[in-house]
């Protein structure tokens, strides 16, 4: 069997095209931040007038170039917006709206002085040439670097607003305002970029309409307005800009933003931003006027009615804040109107106040009694309410220091507990350990055996902490599975649920997240026992409980969500199984870009499923995308580089190409040996494989050999009549025949036929 199909170089996917189409739109445009590929199709290439240099950012909506535009002769900033964004049903309205973003020129916009679509292997894009801002900032990396004081940081804020107040007033809504599209240059001069290019090309409207597939997302949407969230952006007008305003201006005065919407899922940023009032400005930045914080709040109102209409409002206020004039937004009262204009004009104050003084001289000495015995009745109310406030501040602050104290007290209790958790943690593992010491008789203790110890020992020993004890049976649980002992590691991991099941349904402790992970290593190690009606329902109440808690995006439910995967690939419905790997993996991408261990094992996994569907081509590609990564993330000999050496080996020989195969499971073999042991389930996997090949090439000896040692691995893992053996089983009948063993091969023929009636009713 032969391949006429590309080169595995051609075909080896990159991580996001491997993902689901609408996925990898997710992931692509809300901020997965992936490192760029080492070569671009458009580094080099035209785009109108323009040479594009090089990649300056990779960003939600597309990747932005340096580029030398020749007519007129300048360096320029190309925005390429990503084709996922665009339909061509909006394309007429994209030629229509990017002229009047060229139109807008005003010092505070960075200037776009052309637009055009651009063929990108065979699908149209639209792109921007831009001014390009030399050593910009974001408006509040410039601030905090340049230590700039309140009065600066709102004058140059001003300009930002008066910069948007412009775009209003052309009938564009920028739609995307943070503090990454205001840029500051060299000289100080704010810029605002991108604006109405959210319109332009419908991200707006794929945020509202894509963001309930979106796991946690951060960034944009703590900046964008209440109204944004309803999913209608026909409906928005300018002041949905005045909201983003507000959020910005805030992040500038107090040093973070107003919401905290960090590990929080899109439905709870939703909640937040409609409907949890910030904290009042004053209460993060004492030194910060009533003034100032009553502008920034008005932009911030959740009710669109009850905010500056535009944001010409906002420059007017922010520029009579700056002289000292009194704002719309809240009307002062007369004494804080005269003492105002007393500051701001001392020298007729004064005068002013001389002049009155004299007229009003005589009025003073005729009523002086009167108003003196006023004053004293006056004072002596003051008095009196004084001294109430003065007992109601110290019994306030009695209370408050009650409370502080308590709160030192629990968490000093907490602390303790945990201390002595950690003791007796430690002084059980230390208590094991000695057990082999030689003078106990036990001088030639493996570890392994050493922690069957410790799983035996940890009920009695931890019977008055359930938490510590089922912590405990599963770490044990779990070290013993991954090393290849399922017999040992078994009825400690059964134990472990069966605690937890028992300590929650008594109301004795509530840590679901603890059943659910117990639930997913008891599962799993079914799953290695081929036992899959016993980890089915295991598999599926631990992601259930993980969706609820965490959610169904976190990265917790995705490694319970791959075992699920895995569970219908080993029942034989790799088609089942595909889309839940690619659905993990896009989590996995969100969370930890390319090259991170999780991403590349769900990746693997997807090219598993890949190959049990037939398409070996496609698995190759996948697999040399992984390993690529293996070896960038693990300098020498790793196990799971000897993994995916297997996972290569056994796609390329599937296709008919032994000579390129031998090699990768050579190495496999080698690596999973010296790093697993010769009698690990994987090292048996990668025997099995050498042992088919060889068998195909006539090489019965070194065959014969291989399956051999499967059977024995096997039945050390699994015992002497586990399905898993019936396949081994038979492949060393037939190798037996082939080098004229016959009564062999017939006794290994009879009881792998055995097993086959055993698999049939324990698949």
């Amino acid at each position: 069997m032969t391949s006429d199909t590309p080169t595995p170089e051609d075909t080896a996917p990159d991580f996001t095209r491997v993902l689901d189409p609408a996925l990898s739109n997710v992931s692509d445009d809300f901020g997965m931040q992936s490192a760029p590929p080492a070569e671009d199709r458009l580094l080099g290439a035209e785009l109108g007038d323009v040479t594009i240099l090089r990649i300056i950012a990779d960003g939600g909506m597309g990747r932005v170039y340096e580029g030398l535009q020749h007519k007129p002769r300048r360096t320029v900033a190309v925005k390429v917006i990503r084709s996922g964004i665009i339909t061509p049903a909006l394309m007429k309205r994209f030629e229509y709206e990017s002229q009047v973003l060229a139109s807008l020129t005003h010092p505070g916009i960075a200037q776009i002085h052309s637009v055009g679509l651009q063929n990108v292997a065979g699908g149209v894009v639209p792109y921007f040439v831009m001014e390009m801002i030399p050593n910009a900032k974001s408006l509040v990396d410039y601030a905090r670097d340049h230590s700039l004081p309140t009065h600066a940081r709102v004058a140059l804020f001003r300009k930002v607003s008066e910069a948007v107040a412009y775009g209003h007033q052309k009938g564009i809504i920028h739609r995307d305002l943070k503090p990454g599209n205001i840029l500051v240059g060299a000289d100080g001069t704010p810029k605002v970029i991108d604006f109405g290019v959210a319109r332009s090309t419908d991200a707006d409207r794929a945020l509202t309409t894509m963001h309930t597939n979106v796991g946690q997302l951060i960034g944009t949407l703590q900046y964008m307005s209440p109204e944004q969230f309803a999913a209608e952006p026909d409906e928005l007008d300018v002041r949905a800009d005045v909201y983003a305003m507000g959020v910005v201006l805030y992040e500038l005065l107090a040093g973070r933003p107003p919401y905290d919407v960090a590990h929080k899922g899109v439905f709870e940023v939703a909640h937040v931003v409609r409907d949890v009032d910030p904290a009042p400005l004053s209460s993060v930045n004492k030194s910060l006027r009533r003034d100032l914080a009553t502008i920034v709040h008005k932009c911030l109102e959740k009710d669109r009615t009850r905010r500056y209409s535009s944001a010409a409002e906002v420059a007017a206020d922010l520029g009579r804040y700056l002289v000292g004039d009194p704002i719309t937004a809240a009307p002062m009262g007369l004494i804080d109107g005269v003492a105002r204009l007393a500051r701001r004009h001392r020298i007729a104050a004064t005068a002013a106040a001389t002049v009155f003084l004299a007229l009003v001289g005589a009025t003073l000495a005729v009523t002086t009694f009167a108003i003196r015995a006023e004053q004293e009745k006056t004072l002596a109310v003051a008095s009196r309410r004084e001294a109430m406030l003065n007992a109601a501040e110290a019994r306030s602050n009695e209370q408050l220091a009650i409370t502080e104290r308590d709160r030192a007290s629990e968490q000093e209790a907490i602390a303790r507990k945990e201390q002595n958790r950690t003791q007796r943690l430690f002084d059980f593992l230390m208590d094991s350990m000695r057990s082999a010491d030689p003078y106990s008789g036990r001088r030639d203790m493996t570890v392994l055996e050493m922690l069957n110890t410790a799983g035996e020992r940890t009920p009695e020993h931890f019977r008055d902490d359930p938490r510590l004890q089922g912590d405990m049976l599963q770490t044990v649980g779990q070290v013993l599975q991954f090393s290849g002992d399922y017999a040992a590691a078994r009825p400690i991991l059964e134990e472990a649920v069966t605690l937890w099941r028992r300590e929650i349904a008594a109301g004795r402790v509530e840590d679901q997240d603890r059943l659910a992970g117990a639930l997913q290593a008891l599962g799993s190690l079914y799953r290695g026992l081929r036992e899959h009606d016993l980890a089915a329902p295991l598999l599926e109440q631990s992601l259930g409980i993980a969706e609820e808690i965490y959610g169904e995006e976190d990265v917790r439910t995705a490694g319970i969500l791959g075992d699920v995967a895995a569970l219908h690939h080993e029942r034989g419905d790799a088609k089942a199984a595909e889309p839940l790997h690619r659905r993990q993996l896009a989590i996995y991408l969100d969370a930890y870009g390319e090259n991170h261990e999780l991403p590349a094992g769900a990746l693997a996994a997807v090219g598993c499923t890949l190959a049990s569907q037939g398409r070996f081509s496609e698995a190759e590609g996948v697999f040399r995308r992984v390993l690529k990564v293996y070896e960038s993330l693990f300098k020498g000999v790793h196990p799971r580089i000897g993994e995916i050496s297997m996972h290569l080996g056994a796609a390329l020989r599937l296709q008919g190409r032994w000579d390129e195969a031998r090699p990768h499971l050579e190495r496999a073999l080698d690596v999973c040996e010296r790093t697993l042991g010769k009698e690990h389930n994987v090292t048996g996997e990668v025997l099995m494989h050498l042992g088919m090949m060889n068998a195909r090439e006539g090489r019965h000896e070194e065959a014969s050999t291989a399956f051999e040692r499967v059977v024995a691995v096997r039945e050390k893992l699994f015992g002497t009549d586990s399905c898993r053996l019936h396949v081994p089983l038979l492949m060393l009948a037939t190798e037996y025949l082939a080098l004229d063993r016959a009564e062999d091969a017939a006794l290994v023929r009879t009881r792998a036929q055995g097993l086959r009636d055993v698999s049939s009713t324990n698949p």
